[in-house]
């Protein structure tokens, strides 16, 4: 539940900083003691968003408009565009 404390953004950027954190300590752990095998989580170097923005298959940039109105379409008009 979601207080209202954070935006989904910020709560989801918090998730995933945190996430790192504890990647990073459990490869650090690996790294230095073999913890887990050799088969510890590895993290790669942080990259700038617009690298990954820019792939063709990668993720898309958020919209400017996420959720737009929705609109009312003819029932008719709608059924006939299925067919085609």
């Amino acid at each position: 539940m979601n207080s209202g404390a954070f935006t989904p953004q910020e709560a989801m950027d918090r998730l995933a900083e945190e996430m790192d954190i504890t990647m990073a300590r459990m490869q650090r752990a690996d790294e230095a003691g073999n913890v887990y095998g050799g088969c510890g989580p590895r993290l790669n170097e942080p990259k700038d968003p617009s690298e990954w923005l820019g792939k063709p298959d990668g993720p898309k940039a958020k919209l400017d408009n996420e959720k737009p109105q929705g609109e009312t379409v003819n029932y008719d008009e709608l059924v006939a565009r299925w067919n085609q």
